[in-house]
């Protein structure tokens, strides 16, 4: 059959029916053919009951005036929409945050804190492992993912990390502050092995969120029978994203400098998104391990004495993200981790530290893997 007898599937204006060939038709512009992806995007899921959002987050606004064909746009690439050349989006295409400011249910699988209340601390870890069930709010959460998503999508954002091997890890890493390189098993100051980036500085309300994150540990602690952890000034977080068979296997967080870990300072994880089964032990051994499920909203802290324990990511368990959630920011299926260590201690010589960072207190403000 020749080319001026195939029949578009698609149609432009009116002539749905008139069976006109490819060279009897006009030819659609970039906008039509976001608008009728828009359609088919729409429609597609509509008819099995799914969740749809009406506009992709790197298509045209629709409220943007519709631009007239031009021979021109190819040379000018700043006119046209896309996402960043190789990023990787942790919230799906085609999935807009929400505008919903209607009341908030409980989610029967998170543990909300009440207003003022004390989030739920597991009991049966180790010295030096403190997780709280549900400590941030849907809001804290929320916003996390959008400011993530913003970085992660931009100049040294999210990418698969690889070894010297070649062996890819089963997740997505964004570093902020320092980047840590999997290849050397170090930090530098730009991402070396894959395209020269310099990683994203950590935003201001993390470090403060991290400080306030750390006080509530330290106060489970206590109230445990335990110590304070030590104060910490993050100058690194690492954002991993799971997809839904993502893991990293057991290890432990060791590329710090030797004061820093001498020192026992502590590493701050909070989960988001799907559940994960978090193992942890005195060992690489597997077999050894014990096993605690990390949800949406929990803080997982561990430093002082256990500080260098083994942990992995072993399972993502799916459809366990809370509906809101994803419903606000549209995040892909998966688990996404921020983990804030300190590169090297705040020192009058080596294993001594001062009082001032994050977590020296019960109000104090400051600035991973698992």
């Amino acid at each position: 059959m020749d080319a001026q007898d195939v029949e578009i599937p698609l149609h432009h204006g009116d002539d749905r029916s008139t069976g006109a060939s490819v060279n009897a038709r006009s030819l659609m512009t970039t906008n039509d053919l976001l608008k009728y992806a828009r359609g088919m995007h729409a429609w597609l899921p509509s008819t099995m009951g799914l969740y749809v959002s009406t506009l992709p987050p790197c298509a045209v606004s629709p409220q943007e005036p519709e631009q007239q064909p031009s021979n021109s746009f190819l040379s000018e690439p700043s006119q046209l929409p896309r996402c960043p050349d190789g990023a990787y989006d942790i919230c799906s295409v085609g999935v807009a945050p929400s505008t919903s400011t209607g009341p908030r249910a409980p989610l029967p699988h998170q543990q909300y804190r009440a207003p003022g209340g004390v989030p739920r601390s597991v009991d049966g870890l180790p010295p030096g492992v403190v997780l709280l069930k549900g400590y941030l709010t849907m809001d804290e959460q929320i916003r996390i993912v959008h400011e993530i998503r913003e970085l992660g999508i931009g100049p040294g954002g999210f990418y698969i990390p690889s070894y010297i091997t070649g062996g890819r890890l089963w997740l997505h890493m964004m570093c902020m502050g320092l980047h840590w390189e999997p290849r050397t098993n170090s930090y530098e100051t730009i991402r070396s092995s894959h395209d020269g980036a310099t990683p994203p500085p950590i935003p201001a309300w993390l470090v403060e969120l991290c400080g306030r994150c750390l006080a509530a540990a330290s106060d489970a602690a206590v109230a445990a029978g335990g110590s304070r952890f030590p104060p910490l000034q993050p100058d690194i977080c690492l954002a991993n994203f799971y997809e839904r068979s993502g893991k990293l296997g057991m290890h432990q967080d060791k590329d710090e400098m030797p004061d820093s870990l001498r020192a026992g300072l502590p590493v701050v994880s909070l989960s988001l998104g799907d559940a994960t089964d978090f193992q942890y032990g005195k060992s690489r051994d597997i077999e050894e391990a014990s096993t605690v499920r990390l949800e949406s909203g929990d803080l997982l802290v561990f430093g002082g004495p256990g500080r260098m324990i083994f942990h992995s990511v072993s399972k993502v368990h799916p459809n366990t993200a809370p509906p809101e959630l994803v419903r606000a920011t549209g995040l892909r299926p998966g688990r996404l981790n921020l983990t804030f260590r300190q590169y090297r201690a705040l020192t009058g010589g080596p294993g001594t530290r001062t009082g001032t960072g994050a977590g020296a207190g019960a109000g104090a403000r400051g600035k991973g893997t698992s």
